[in-house]
């Protein structure tokens, strides 16, 4: 992803002289395969900030995804009041019921 979306790189801090590319490399070497991509809400997120012709389903996927961490969720929300259509508006409901309250008060703003 730092790659990719530019974003910060824990390893960089200790290997800085290396560079990004190598960090890519030597991550691949240790995570490969399936379920490898830790990070998957990362570019619906990037879509969003970007407001990306693509960004509203990429986020209302995100938002809806409960396997994805409440604050990856919340963060959807926050970011599709800018590019909601009527299928974002469907999809608050099931948002203010959500379990968590973080996505909850998220959808709320949204409103």
């Amino acid at each position: 992803l730092t790659l990719e979306l530019g974003t910060p790189n824990a390893c960089a801090s200790c290997h800085a002289e290396r560079g990004a590319a190598w960090a890519v490399e030597a991550i691949r070497s240790w995570r490969s395969g399936p379920g490898a991509e830790r990070v998957p809400y990362a570019r619906a997120i990037d879509a969003g900030r970007r407001a990306a012709l693509d960004a509203e389903p990429r986020l209302l996927a995100l938002a809806g995804d409960r396997s994805s961490p409440a604050i990856a969720r919340a963060t959807a929300w926050r970011l599709l009041p800018g590019l909601a259509t009527r299928r974002s508006a469907e999809a608050l409901d099931a948002a203010l019921r959500d379990p968590e309250p973080l996505v909850r008060i998220a959808a709320l703003e949204a409103l």
